[in-house]
């Protein structure tokens, strides 16, 4: 009886044991952080589109940033130096992923240029060691990705279905720039405009009567036509980097395309 009773329970021992290992050894236990496929910048953000915002510079007041970030791993990046000459620098290529998918590195004529972290509609720039930059002035290192109409220069390229030419200085351009906090400025390209706005459910939009300078408009400019537009129309409508803004189910009074926001 002695001997079958030590038979039973060494046979015990050894299956316990045995139950502890498999779950010691366990390769889901074992699973690195790096290693989910689900939830990571990459899959889980929609991080394609437009961001910007001012970086910060060593012998410059700021530096003027966009960066557009297509689904094909490609970018345009937009430069402007502020305080010093107003030229623009544009460089485009592709972008890299880190292991983990939380991280890019852009590349230009194959080499590395800078690297991101990615967030949630934001892109926050990393130190030359692809680390965060920490303390008082990490917010500084943040370009914001553009939502719907806010926060981006819309440039007219189409008046009341008339093809608006280009201008010889890009900043006289016909243009809106919808601020967050209710603003809206731009330019019917001699006079300088300023008003509200107010976006509604169902892609509505008010906007208030615009203010505007008074200057001798040469022919060729759009000031007896755009500002009076603004204050007719009622809804808009955002299909990537273009604006339309109509009345009703009319045609779009107006088309602008999103460009550097300077």
């Amino acid at each position: 009886m002695r001997l079958r009773i030590l038979i039973v329970l060494t046979m015990m021992v050894a299956v316990f044991g045995c139950k502890e290992t498999e779950k010691e050894t366990s390769p889901v236990a074992e699973k690195p952080d790096y290693m989910d496929t689900e939830h990571n910048s990459k899959n889980a953000l929609d991080w394609a589109g437009t961001y910007h915002g001012t970086l910060p510079c060593a012998d410059c007041e700021g530096i003027r940033t966009e960066i557009v970030l297509s689904d094909d791993g490609t970018f345009i990046k937009r430069n402007r130096y502020l305080g010093k000459s107003g030229e623009i620098e544009k460089s485009e290529g592709s972008f890299q992923w880190n292991e983990s998918n939380q991280k890019i590195t852009l590349t230009i004529d194959g080499r590395n240029e800078e690297s991101y972290f990615v967030g949630e509609n934001v892109l926050f720039k990393l130190d030359s060691e692809g680390n965060r930059i920490e303390g008082d002035l990490a917010s500084n290192y943040a370009l914001k990705k553009a939502q719907g109409i806010n926060e981006r220069r819309w440039v007219l390229f189409e008046l009341k279905g008339k093809v608006i030419e280009r201008f010889d200085n890009a900043r006289k351009q016909p243009h809106l720039v919808f601020l967050e906090d209710g603003r809206l400025v731009g330019s019917d390209g001699c006079n300088r405009m300023n008003g509200s706005y107010e976006l509604l459910e169902g892609n509505r939009l008010n906007i208030s009567k615009m203010a505007t300078t008074m200057m001798a408009c040469p022919d060729g400019t759009y000031p007896k036509e755009f500002a009076p537009m603004l204050e007719t129309l009622d809804n808009y409508t955002v299909n990537g980097d273009t604006l339309s803004l109509s009345r009703a189910r009319m045609a779009p009074l107006a088309r602008f395309r999103a460009e550097f926001f300077e």
